[in-house]
């Protein structure tokens, strides 16, 4: 519904006083309750509107969070499928295509396929390689 719209249905909803060009006022046409219901009326548009755009934002982020959580399936399918990596504890974590895997494997062959496979799954924008070398510390 557009600006126009919420205009007019508010103006159809307005008790309020609007007095004619020019004229003044008297004191029980323009008291602050006479106004109230048109204040009331501004108020509902205006919340209106902004429910209308918070949906908006709100379904594109749900669309978003349905893309990562296909991805991370993918992923974890394509982890899961390879003969070598399929036994190890790899998790994997999505947010905006970009792919985090974390975890332990057992060399650095490992780490590299890992993330070969994460690259391979469609809809992944980029992969942060966080896997570990199990029984070798940190360089941190």
């Amino acid at each position: 519904m557009s600006f126009v719209h919420y205009a007019a249905m508010v103006e159809r909803l307005s008790f309020g006083y609007i007095p004619a060009a020019g004229a003044a006022p008297s004191r029980t046409e323009g008291g602050a309750l006479s106004r109230l219901p048109a204040l009331a009326a501004w108020l509902l548009a205006v919340l209106l509107v902004a429910g209308t755009f918070a949906a908006g934002r709100s379904q594109a982020q749900d669309k978003q969070l349905i893309a990562d959580s296909a991805i991370t399936q993918r992923v974890q399918n394509a982890i899961a499928q390879d003969r070598v990596l399929a036994n190890l504890h790899i998790e994997v974590r999505t947010q905006d295509g970009m792919v985090n895997l974390t975890g332990f494997v057992r060399s650095l062959e490992d780490i590299a396929r890992a993330g070969e496979l994460a690259r391979a799954v469609r809809g992944v924008s980029g992969v942060k390689n966080g896997l570990r070398v199990a029984n070798r510390p940190s360089r941190a």
